[in-house]
């Protein structure tokens, strides 16, 4: 009843609690707390936690009112409002996603009950659909995934940091094993060509040495193999191996040129166009389970290519900050995830979170 009210003559009552924008669409509505009718009827266990939680809201204010319902509410009630609740004291961040993961575990055991997790905390949410992995449960997040943190976003990330990086050699070797990298070519061959560069190339070569040359790269590690003290690993590569890992890194080293632009800073428009185009020689084949996460890129692109002004340059590191800041603020939600091969073999039921 307090919500709204002056405190004195200076601080409005309850002015950060939960309800506080309602007490205040009341007189906007020109209507009465007591002209709010609830829907529905709820049993008096429900009914006993509700006026729990109010009371626990309480404005600072008015907490003095506790003592007079902890006595008219007695143990019985309070023990009635804490009915079926659970209390988990976790040691760690780990521990709480592990308890909570282990709760809706055991709710799928039964094949008639769903289970659902309510959280704002984004991070606990991917916590716990960590978790669940683990057993091989799939979750449907409907709070969805920041485009940064999925397949396609965290390319074109990591794209873009080898370019705003100078092209280091940790970050060829992360976009080398991002698992959406393609140019046209098979899982297995990139797999085998980016071990080639890891371990025959970058652990040899110091990190500026003929940086974009992948024909002079590949042929100082090819002569380092062959000192005395050189790794086994590196004597045992073979013919073919520093042939593949040539090609790819070839082919990798073109695609990130085309980031290259003739003066220190581009348009807007500009960068989004290299953009798209760096992703097209990247990934040529979209995999049909990444099409959300592609579409939503897409939908990046267009955003900022609309808010492009003529007149507004930007360098590279500006052009990332901006890029990366708007994929963390796009989030992708998909459907529900289709039951799998193993279906059979794990608790079943659905898990939004």
């Amino acid at each position: 009843d307090s919500l709204g009210a002056l405190d004195g003559d200076r601080n409005v009552i309850g002015a950060t609690h939960p309800q506080a924008a309602l007490a205040r669409l009341l007189p906007i509505l020109r209507i009465t707390r007591g002209d709010v009718r609830p829907l529905g009827i709820v049993s008096p266990q429900i009914a006993a936690r509700m006026r729990l939680a109010s009371e626990a809201l309480r404005p600072v204010e008015a907490t003095a009112a506790w003592r007079h319902w902890r006595s008219t509410m007695g143990d019985d009630g309070v023990a009635a409002a804490l009915a079926d609740v659970t209390f988990v004291e976790a040691a760690d961040e780990r521990e709480e996603a592990l308890a909570l993961a282990l709760a809706m575990r055991h709710a799928l055991e039964d094949a008639d009950v769903t289970a659902a997790l309510v959280t704002p905390d984004r991070g606990l949410a991917a916590r716990v659909k960590a978790e669940l992995r683990r057993w091989d449960i799939d979750i449907d997040d409907s709070g969805g995934e920041p485009l940064a943190v999925s397949g396609a976003g965290s390319l074109a990330l990591l794209a873009l940091t080898c370019h705003v990086g100078g092209q280091q050699p940790r970050d060829l070797l992360a976009l080398l094993h991002h698992p959406l990298l393609s140019f046209d070519l098979d899982r297995a061959t990139l797999d085998v060509a980016a071990s080639t560069i890891e371990t025959g190339v970058f652990r040899v070569l110091l990190p500026d040495s003929d940086a974009g040359d992948a024909a002079a790269l590949v042929a100082a590690a090819r002569q380092a193999a062959d000192e005395y003290h050189a790794h086994q690993a590196t004597k045992a590569l073979t013919d073919a191996d520093w042939a593949g890992a040539e090609a790819v890194l070839t082919r990798l080293y073109a695609a990130l040129a085309g980031f290259a632009t003739p003066e220190p800073a581009a348009r807007l428009s500009e960068w989004i166009t290299r953009h798209i185009a760096v992703m097209a020689d990247l990934a040529p084949l979209r995999a049909v389970a990444q099409s959300l996460e592609w579409s939503a890129l897409d939908d990046v692109f267009a955003d900022l290519a609309a808010a492009s002004q003529d007149d507004m340059g930007l360098n590279a590191a500006d052009y990332a900050g901006l890029f990366a800041a708007q994929l963390r603020e796009t989030m992708v939600r998909g459907p529900a995830p289709r039951p799998s091969a193993s279906e059979n073999s794990r608790p079943s039921g659905s898990a939004p979170a």
